[in-house]
């Protein structure tokens, strides 16, 4: 009997530790995954995995900054064309063609030697081509009427008669006669302005300056004998600024 009892006492001993062992390899099995390859290498994996995903981070951080940079230098390019086509930087903005034809420089420099050309621009003796802000010869004889002018008259003399027969010119302009005899003995003159040249031969040159101050029509004539009466006369029309 007591044989008999310890046969069965094995017996579910040995069945005890059978369900414990199935019990045990179950739960230690792997998983689909993990069956392929051994813990270390799986270990190893996800480790390589974290580094990958961070460098893919920062490269994507850096990429961002460097086109944020590129933008940022786009913008500023496009500033500074904006601003120099508002105001451009021209090292001759400001230049002014005087009346005896030099460049003045904003800050008063003049430049001597220069040369204008057909299209208005200007030509230094440097090469340099320049387009002047302003041209005082243009304001002085066209553009401006509050200005005057002084204008200069070439005028030849012959028996009995000036090649130049009509004048005009505007009230307070500065009036210059070059006279020059061609044929004869003459002078020119005009009495309202108090004006005559000196008497010359043929081929002799005289000048008189006057302002015209006084608007009208007046008669210019040569003074010699009765050469005014003989028809040597022309005209000085002054007109209202």
């Amino acid at each position: 009997m007591n044989q008999k009892n310890t046969l069965i006492t094995l017996i579910i001993g040995a069945l005890i530790i059978a369900i414990a062992f199935v019990m045990y390899t179950k739960d230690a099995s792997p998983t689909p995954d993990d069956a392929n390859m051994p813990p270390a290498a799986s270990s190893e994996t996800n480790s390589e995995t974290s580094m990958e995903s961070m460098q893919n981070m920062e490269s994507a951080d850096l990429s961002s900054e460097d086109e944020m940079d590129e933008m940022a230098d786009m913008t500023d390019r496009q500033n500074s064309e904006e601003q120099s086509a508002a105001s451009p930087e021209d090292e001759y903005a400001g230049t002014h063609i005087m009346p005896d034809g030099t460049i003045m420089m904003v800050d008063g420099t003049v430049i001597t030697g220069a040369t204008i050309q057909a299209d208005g621009t200007v030509l230094l003796s440097t090469g340099t081509v320049i387009t002047p802000a302003f041209d005082m010869r243009k304001d002085v004889t066209e553009t401006d009427d509050e200005v005057t002018k002084a204008v200069v008259i070439d005028m030849v003399g012959t028996d009995f008669s000036y090649d130049v027969k009509q004048i005009t010119v505007k009230k307070g302009d500065t009036v210059t006669i070059n006279f020059r005899s061609d044929e004869g003995f003459h002078d020119w003159v005009i009495d309202e302005f108090d004006a005559a040249t000196q008497r010359v031969n043929e081929g002799g040159t005289t000048s008189v300056t006057f302002v015209a101050d006084e608007i009208g029509t007046f008669q210019y004539y040569c003074s010699v004998m009765s050469h005014r009466e003989m028809g040597m006369v022309g005209y000085l029309e002054v007109k209202e600024r």
